[in-house]
Formats: C-alpha cells, sequence, structure tokens
C-alpha cells in the first residue's frame, strides 16, 4: 500500500468547518508558537544568505557576461533534475519518522539511493555527454560536464544532513550551514571573477561553497554511526515508506523537469547567450522567494505532519499562511511589473538589460509559485503523492507541448515567455484550489 504515516485518515473523517475571516500577516510568521519560531530563525539564515547575493549581484554582473552564466546553467540545470532524484526523496522522509530508530533506517536509504543515483548519473553521462553537448549547441560546454556528479554527490549529501538537523531541531545549525552555502556561493564568483572571470570561476566557487557548507553541519550523530544495520528492520521501513519515496521522488522530478528543461529547451532554440539572462532574470527574481520558501516549506511540513498525527485541524494554519505570502507579496510584484528593465540595467549593467524584460514577463509566474508552497508542502502530509506524480507529468506533457507548439510559430523570445507564465500561473492556480476545496469544508473528527 505504501507509505501509511501514523494517524492517517480519509476525507470521510472530515466535516464541515467554518471560515475565520481574520487575515493576520504578520501574526502568521511572528507569533511566539514553534512554528513562527523556527520559520523565524530559518528566514533569519535565508534573508541573510539572500542579501548577501544581493550584494553581490552588481559585481557579479560586471565580472561574468551572459555566456559564462548560460554554461553555467547548462550543467546546473541538469543538476537541478537530477538533485530530486538523488535519494529518491528519502532525504525528506527523515521530517517524516516516527521515531529515532525509523529515523536511523531513513537517512540509511537515503545513502544508499545517492550512491546508486550517482554511479548512473556518472556512466549516462560518459555514454551521451556528447549528444547533450550538440543538443545544447555550445561546445564550450564539453570540459564541464563531470561538475555534475560532483555537484551531484555534495547536494545530495547535503540534503540529507539539512533534514536531519531539521529533524532534531538543530535549526540554528541548519540555518548556519545555508548561510555558508549560498552567502559563500556569491562572495567566491567575486573572488574567483576578480581573479579569471569565466565558466569555471562559477563552477569552482559552487564546489567550495558546497563542501565547506557540508562540512559546518558537523560529524554524523555519534549514535547513528556505530548503531548497526538491521536488514529486516531497513526492509520493513523501506516498505513503509516506498510508495512515498517513489511518488514523491518522481513528482518532484516531473516537477524539477518542467522547471529546468525550460532553459535547456529554450537554449536549445535561441542560444546559450539568451539562458544566461534567462538564468540572470530567473535567479534575481527567486532572492525574495527563497527567503520563504525554504524556509516556510521544510517547518510547515513537519508541523503540518504532527498536527495531522494529533487529529488537529490543519486548514486554519494552511489559509493564513497562504494568504499571509499573497498579501507580502503584491508590493514586489507591482514593482517589477513597472520598472524591470531600469531596475536590472542600473543594478547589473546595460548588458543585462534584456533580463529586465524577461523578468516583467515572468515575476507573475514566479509570484504564484511562492503562493502555492504550502499547498505543494501539504501533499506529503495527506498522502496526496499519486495525485501531485499525476499532477507533475499533465504539467510537465503540456509545457512540453507548448514549447514546441510555440517554436513552429515563433523564433523571437517573448511568445515563450508570455506563453510559459500563463501557463505556470494557471496550473498554480489549479493546485492552491484543489488543496483549498479539501480542506476548507472538512475538519478532522477530535477522537
Amino acid at each position: 500500500m505504501g507509505f501509511q504515516p501514523p494517524n492517517t485518515g480519509t476525507a470521510s473523517e472530515f466535516k464541515p468547518t467554518a471560515l475565520r475571516p481574520e487575515i493576520s500577516v504578520t501574526g502568521t510568521f511572528l507569533s511566539p508558537g514553534s512554528f513562527g519560531k523556527k520559520v523565524g530563525l530559518l528566514f533569519s539564515g535565508n534573508l541573510l544568505s539572500q542579501l548577501i547575493l544581493v550584494l553581490a549581484y552588481p559585481v557579479i554582473g560586471r565580472l561574468y557576461s551572459p555566456h559564462d552564466l548560460g554554461t553555467y546553467e547548462q550543467v546546473n540545470s541538469l543538476l537541478m533534475i537530477l538533485l530530486f532524484l538523488a535519494s529518491f526523496r528519502f532525504d525528506t522522509t527523515l521530517l517524516l519518522a516516527g521515531d529515532e530508530r525509523e529515523y536511523y533506517h531513513l537517512t540509511r536509504l537515503a545513502y544508499l539511493a545517492l550512491a546508486l543515483v550517482v554511479v548512473i548519473v556518472s556512466l549516462g553521462l560518459m555514454l551521451f555527454g556528447k549528444r547533450y553537448v550538440a543538443w545544447q549547441q555550445n561546445p564550450h560546454l564539453t570540459p564541464y560536464l563531470f561538475w555534475a556528479v560532483v555537484f551531484l554527490l555534495l547536494a545530495g549529501l547535503r540534503q540529507i544532513r539539512y533534514n536531519g538537523l531539521v529533524y532534531r531541531n538543530r535549526i540554528r545549525l541548519a540555518t548556519a550551514a545555508d548561510v555558508v552555502n549560498s552567502g559563500g556561493n556569491s562572495l567566491l564568483r567575486i573572488g574567483f571573477g576578480l581573479w579569471s572571470p569565466g565558466p569555471l570561476s562559477l563552477f569552482l566557487s559552487r564546489f567550495v561553497a558546497l563542501s565547506v557548507s557540508l562540512l559546518s553541519m558537523g560529524r554524523i550523530d555519534r549514535k547513528d554511526r556505530k548503531s548497526g544495520i538491521k536488514w529486516a528492520e531497513l526492509k520493513t521501513t523501506f516498505q513503509r515508506f516506498r510508495g512515498y519515496a517513489f511518488f514523491m521522488s518522481l513528482g518532484s522530478t516531473i516537477n524539477r523537469m518542467a522547471t529546468y528543461l525550460v532553459p535547456l529547451i529554450l537554449a536549445s532554440f535561441l542560444g546559450p547567450v539568451f539562458l544566461g539572462a534567462y538564468a540572470m532574470a530567473n535567479s534575481t527574481l527567486s532572492i525574495p522567494a527563497a527567503v520563504l520558501r525554504k524556509a516556510v516549506n521544510t517547518i510547515y511540513m513537519r508541523e503540518a505532519s504532527e498536527k495531522k498525527s494529533r487529529s488537529q485541524n490543519l486548514y486554519p494554519q494552511f489559509r493564513k499562511i497562504t494568504l499571509a505570502i499573497f498579501f507580502l507579496g503584491l508590493g514586489p510584484l507591482v514593482v517589477l511589473l513597472l520598472w524591470a528593465p531600469e531596475i536590472y540595467t542600473f543594478v547589473l549593467g546595460p548588458r543585462w538589460t534584456s533580463s529586465g524584460h524577461i523578468s516583467r514577463i515572468i515575476c507573475s509566474w514566479i509570484f504564484i509559485s511562492l503562493v502555492a508552497v504550502p499547498s505543494i508542502s501539504l501533499v506529503s502530509v495527506l498522502r496526496l503523492e499519486r495525485f501531485y506524480a499525476g499532477y507533475q507529468a499533465v504539467l510537465l506533457g503540456s509545457r512540453l507541448l507548448l514549447l514546441f507548439g510555440l517554436h513552429v510559430y515563433f523564433t523571437r523570445e517573448t511568445p515563450f515567455l508570455v506563453g510559459l507564465t500563463l501557463h505556470g500561473v494557471l496550473f498554480n492556480i489549479f493546485l492552491m484550489g484543489f488543496m483549498f476545496k479539501r480542506l476548507q469544508g472538512y475538519r478532522r473528527v477530535q477522537s
């Protein structure tokens, strides 16, 4: 039957509940409860990382060209697709472990899955690396492909350790590691760029930042290290969580394919220089999104899982967080719609003006995807992995059809960007509506 979390129920165990009209944006995130404190701590760490990135971008924009960033993104986009397959999402199941023993078994399963995926990806790149380079129309890409394997291993290890720290409520250490990774990468890009600007400096920066971040998380818990493997218990844990792991890894990988295949396909149509401009627009728009997304998603999933195990109503907190994110994002959205090209030209330099035009178009897509973060978190809690995998499959298929359909009639980037934005907005609205409908009219029966 797949993953069976404790005290789970079905929709028939819910009854209607009244809506609460009051919405407090600051109260949702700054309340004295455990959720507010944990989100606040992760929020502050992400905020510091993104602040470093904001301060570094004007220098980075003047050190590197769109072609440099485009070459880097042709490897990074491939990595981001593979990363969500790296541990078959067993790294995420650490947040749902029922006890210490189960946590140890899930950790081992995550490490075993990561090792398997790294070996498979290494063989795949050896066999098909040249075809990938030819598809991307960038002969300068060949010497950088091996970085995908290196980053996959380091980032996969970091994912497992990060979720383990969150499970143990070592939020400060997890936050510090995030600052080291993101903030350190930004500063290293400047340092290596001053020495020798180019794609190699971008890859070296990522490698050093990931390595130091992983080391900063500390050693593996001594108890975990000494605890022997009991294969019967490991098999039982695998059987219990395999449904979640398979469908969430499938759904998340399809989600990443839908997200990161887009720039790769656009690069095959429009070249690596356009990909560099698109990557700059997307990464700068993701700065405010990253401040909230990881903090809310990681902690909210844990809190919602605990509420469900105690048979508590999930709807009020879900509604508050979703609407709070919506209201917090309206101001930045309006600013970008009005002045994005001017902002990019002033901050990053004239060669990145095209990124400003791209940002003006896709900012609505980024905004709605951020508002949908709590809805995505509930997929795991409500055991909707099969629905999520199907949803992502339809999303990916329709997005690919849209891209290739537009390619038949258009050769400029604007129709592609407008079509992708409308497509992304509609699918995120559908997902949020589905979650609201599932929770709004029902409440869990108190045992």
